[in-house]
C-alpha cells in the first residue's frame, strides 16, 4: 500500500503532495550526509507497484467503527475460527493480549487497522479472520475517511483514542502518515511491524521468520537545534535543568529519554561559553549539559551507537565537518539539515523510542510548519510548550 494513496479525497489529511518528498517505501532510509553543495533529503526509494485491481479488491474489511463480535454459527464455522486463532497465534506471532496492551500495562480498543499492500490478498484474508475470530473491529485506510476516523478523539471525552496499527514490512515512510504523530504523543496506539522483512534477508543477522514486531515502544528523542543555544541560552537551560530533573527519579536501565544536538557539540559548548552576552546562563548550561555526559565520560562508542544510559545523542564532529560551517554561513540552511536529519534517524530508532519532538523558538513559523507537514512523525514545539508538558 501507497501511504500517499490514503484518504486522498480529504485534503490536507494525508502529506501535501505538492512538496516534493521522495518516498521512503521499502527501503531502509539512510542518515543524510553533507555534500560539497549542503544539500540532504531523505533518499528516494520506488513505491512496489500497487495492483491494478487494488480499488477494487474485495477483502472482509470492516467499513466502520462499530465493534465486531467472535464469528458464530455452525460447529464447522466455530471449528474453522479457532483453526484460524491457533495457526496464527503459533505461526504469525500474533498474540491477542499483546496487540491490545501498551508497555505500561494499559488495554487498548481492540480496532485495529491495517496497513498492508492490496496485492497481499491472502495474507489480508488471514489476519482479517483472525482478528474477527477475537472480537476485533479491522479498519481498512484504503477507504476514505478511515484513518481520520481510526484516531479522531472520542466524543465521550472521558475515554482516549486507542487503538492498533499492523504494518506490512514494505511500508517504511511513516513520515508521510498523516498525523501519526498523534498516535505517538497523545493516543494509546500500540504499533507492530507483521510479516517477514524481506529487505533484510541477506543480512546474516536478519529475521527470517514470520514475526510481529513491536514499533514505537516507548521514550523520547528530544532536538534542540543550535539557534536555542546560540539565541535562547536561558530557554535552553530550564530544558536541559528539566530534563535533567525527570531522569533523577528512574533507574539507569529504566531511562528511555535522550537529548539530541548538533554534531560535534562538546566543541559548541567550549564556544559558546566564551561569548561575552549572558556569559554566567551560558556557563550555567555547560555545566547542565556536561552532568549528562560526565559520568560516562569514559566510555567509548563509535558513532551513532549509544549505550543505553547515555543520555545526550551528539555524532562526532567528524560526521559532519562542514555542518559548523554552513551554521556560520547560512543558519536556516543549517538547522533544515539538522531537523532533516533528525526526522531519518528518528525512523532508524523506531524499535527503540515512540515520542519524536523538535524544540522551535517559534514553532508557529514558517519553518516550524514546514517541518511538520514533511515529518508527520515528528511533534515541533515551543520551548514554553515543552516544558509545560514535561513538567511533573
Amino acid at each position: 500500500m501507497n501511504i500517499d494513496d490514503l484518504d486522498t479525497d480529504e485534503p490536507g489529511l494525508f502529506h501535501d503532495t505538492s512538496v516534493s518528498t521522495p518516498e521512503v517505501i521499502g527501503t531502509q532510509p539512510s542518515l543524510p550526509t553533507l555534500s560539497s553543495s549542503h544539500q540532504t533529503s531523505l533518499p528516494p526509494a520506488q513505491p512496489p507497484p500497487l495492483s491494478q485491481h487494488s480499488r477494487s479488491l474485495s477483502l472482509p474489511l470492516a467499513t466502520s467503527l462499530t465493534p465486531r463480535v467472535p464469528i458464530s454459527g455452525s460447529d464447522e464455522e466455530v471449528f474453522m475460527n479457532e483453526m484460524i486463532v491457533k495457526l496464527c497465534e503459533e505461526q504469525l506471532q500474533l498474540k491477542s493480549e499483546r496487540l491490545f496492551t501498551g508497555t505500561n500495562g494499559m488495554v487498548f480498543d481492540k480496532v485495529v487497522c491495517l496497513m498492508f499492500p492490496p496485492s497481499q490478498v491472502a495474507e489480508i484474508t488471514l489476519i482479517t479472520r483472525y482478528l474477527q475470530a477475537i472480537g476485533a473491529t479491522v479498519v481498512n485506510p484504503e477507504i476514505p475517511g478511515s484513518w481520520r476516523a481510526f484516531i479522531r478523539e472520542p466524543q465521550d471525552k472521558s475515554k482516549k483514542r486507542s487503538g492498533v496499527i499492523l504494518y506490512h514490512p514494505s511500508i517504511f515512510n511513516y513520515h508521510r502518515l498523516c498525523n501519526i504523530r498523534v498516535t505517538l504523543h497523545e493516543g494509546s496506539f500500540n504499533h507492530f511491524q507483521l510479516g517477514i522483512d524481506a529487505a533484510l534477508q541477506d543480512h546474516p543477522q536478519a529475521r527470517t521468520v514470520y514475526s510481529c514486531i513491536r514499533l514505537f515502544p516507548h521514550g523520547d528523542l528530544v532536538l534542540l537545534p543550535d539557534d536555542l543555544l546560540f539565541h535562547e541560552p536561558a530557554k535552553a537551560l530550564q530544558i536541559v535543568k528539566l530534563f535533567h530533573t525527570n531522569l533523577k527519579p528512574k533507574p539507569i536501565g529504566g531511562r528511555n529519554e535522550r537529548l539530541v544536538f548538533r554534531p560535534g557539540l562538546r566543541e559548541l559548548l567550549a564556544e559558546l561559553i566564551v561569548r561575552e552576552d549572558e556569559q554566567a546562563t551560558r556557563v550555567e548550561l555547560y555545566l547542565e549539559i556536561t552532568k549528562l555526559y560526565n559520568k560516562y565520560e569514559k566510555i567509548k562508542f563509535p558513532g551513532s551507537i549509544q549505550p543505553k544510559h547515555v543520555n545526550i545523542v551528539s555524532e562526532p564532529i567528524q560526521s559532519a565537518p562542514k555542518y559548523a560551517a554552513m551554521w556560520a554561513e547560512d543558519e536556516a540552511k543549517a538547522t533544515n539539515w539538522l531537523v532533516e536529519w533528525f526526522a531519518g534517524w528518528c525512523l532508524l530508532q523506531r524499535e527503540r523510542f515512540r515520542r519524536f519532538t523538535i524544540i522551535a523558538s517559534n514553532d508557529k513559523g514558517e519553518a516550524a510548519m514546514k517541518w511538520k507537514r514533511h515529518y508527520q512523525h515528528v511533534a515541533v514545539w515551543s520551548p514554553e510548550k515543552y516544558l509545560l508538558n514535561k513538567k511533573r
